[in-house]
C-alpha cells in the first residue's frame, strides 16, 4: 500500500479502522453539514489519480447558472496544500481561501477546454454548483458536485469576492 500523506493508513487493517471511524461519525449533526442528516452512510473507494508520482491536481470550477466563472486549482492537497484561482482565460485572480500558498507557475492544463465544457454541462440546471474535476495522464476525471463550496464557512480573501461572486448568482425566485 502506498502512503500518500502523513498519517495515512499503512495497512488494510488501519484503513478498515479509519473507514469504521468515518461511518460512525454523524456528519449531519454538524451545523455546516446539515444536508447529510438522515442519509445512509457509505464508503466509496476510488482509483488513486496521480501525475508523475504526485497526487493529481484538482480543478474546482465555480459555476453560476451553467456558466463556469472561476477555477480553483489545487496541488499537494495532503502534504503542503497550494491553491490558486484563475478565470477562464487562465489569468490568476486575487481570490484566496485559507492561508495556503498559491500554486506557482501552474500551466494551463492541456484538457482545460474539455474541463470547461464538462463543468458547463454539469452545472446547466443549477443556480450555483462547484464542479470538481481532476486531470491525470492527459484524461479528465469527475470528482464531485457540491452546492456548499467549502461548507460555506471559509471566508473569501479579499472580502470583495463575496460581493463579486454574488453578482453572478441569480437565485431562483422559488428560493426567496
Amino acid at each position: 500500500m502506498k502512503v500518500f500523506f502523513p498519517g495515512a493508513p499503512r495497512s488494510a487493517g488501519e484503513l478498515q479502522a479509519l473507514a469504521a471511524e468515518w461511518l460512525a461519525r454523524d456528519y449531519g449533526a454538524f451545523a455546516d453539514e446539515w444536508a447529510y442528516r438522515n442519509l445512509p452512510r457509505r464508503v466509496i473507494a476510488e482509483t488513486f489519480l496521480e501525475n508523475g508520482g504526485r497526487i493529481a491536481s484538482d480543478y474546482k470550477f465555480l459555476c453560476f447558472n451553467g456558466d463556469p466563472r472561476l477555477v480553483m486549482a489545487t496541488q499537494d492537497r495532503f502534504t503542503a496544500l497550494k491553491v490558486s484561482t484563475f478565470d477562464l482565460d487562465w489569468r490568476e485572480v486575487s481570490l484566496r481561501q485559507w492561508t495556503c500558498r498559491p500554486v506557482e507557475n501552474l500551466p494551463k492544463p492541456a484538457t482545460f477546454d474539455e474541463m470547461v465544457d464538462i463543468a458547463r454541462r454539469l452545472s446547466a440546471e443549477a443556480d450555483f454548483v462547484r464542479v470538481d474535476l481532476y486531470e491525470a495522464g492527459g484524461k479528465v476525471y469527475f470528482g464531485e458536485l457540491t452546492n456548499y463550496h467549502f461548507g460555506g464557512t471559509v471566508p473569501f480573501d479579499p472580502t470583495h469576492w463575496d460581493i463579486d461572486l454574488g453578482r453572478w448568482w441569480r437565485v431562483p425566485w422559488r428560493y426567496r
